[in-house]
């Protein structure tokens, strides 16, 4: 079984580069996947959020209209591949909004026909995965926000995880527990760091890890997005 996993987009204040470069690794694969699975914060909403807005960015109607645009077109690129997603701290804003004016949850639209992807967006998601070289599956944990140490979540869960949300890092960790060797993958990424979006982080020396990851047969792998001192994808460089 063979997954590409994206996370944290955020459109419509996506990597400018985004489009081409999930294009280009899905070219590389031939579409020979069986699943996209994406881990949350396909939207950013700024425009409801609780903090100050930013004057430069648009406004609701448009960031609304913009997202669902992209979303369609970020969609598309996978053909007849399958989707699956969880939801993220960003995609829940609308109905903070909504709670926070006492209206109830049964008087929104779902967040999967707001936003316009074909999968609905889960809290979780568990995912029974082929082990390879044998007849057994295992659980493949999937959940936006794993915690500030998804090692320790891997342990106790005692299964595979994959979990985004935290921009600035990126890693695939193996632990060995009673049971099983189980990992964790914290997920890089995909936003446009110089976005007003995003204008809360500059001033921190980190910056976002761009990129993806593919699970192939069990066996996890980072796909980041080379960059030029610019920020910029380098096609050539790509190794996935």
């Amino acid at each position: 079984m063979k997954i590409i996993v994206t996370s944290d987009i955020h459109f419509p204040y996506e990597h400018p580069d985004m489009f081409e470069f999930i294009q280009d690794v899905l070219d590389l694969y031939n579409y020979k996947f069986d699943l996209h699975v994406d881990v949350g914060d396909i939207v950013d909403f700024h425009s409801f959020s609780n903090w100050d807005k930013r004057p430069d960015l648009h406004g609701a109607s448009r960031e609304l209209q913009l997202a669902r645009e992209k979303v369609a077109r970020f969609v598309s690129m996978f053909k007849k591949i399958p989707h699956l997603g969880v939801i993220g701290n960003h995609c829940c804003r609308i109905a903070r909004k909504a709670n926070q004016t006492g209206i109830p949850e049964e008087a929104l639209r779902p967040l999967e026909e707001i936003i316009g992807t074909p999968w609905k967006l889960e809290e979780q998601l568990i995912i029974a995965t082929p082990t390879h070289g044998t007849n057994k599956t295992r659980n493949l944990y999937v959940i936006h926000d794993g915690g500030s140490d998804l090692r320790k979540e891997v342990v106790r869960s005692n299964m595979n995880m994959i979990a985004g949300h935290y921009h600035y890092t990126a890693y695939i960790d193996f632990q060995v527990t009673a049971n099983d060797l189980v990992w964790g993958l914290q997920m890089p990424c995909l936003i446009d760091k110089s976005s007003s979006a995003f204008a809360y982080a500059r001033r921190q020396i980190k910056r976002p890890i761009i990129g993806c990851a593919i699970i192939d047969s069990g066996h996890p792998r980072l796909v980041p997005m080379p960059l030029d001192k610019k920020g910029r994808y380098k096609k050539k460089e790509l190794v996935a």
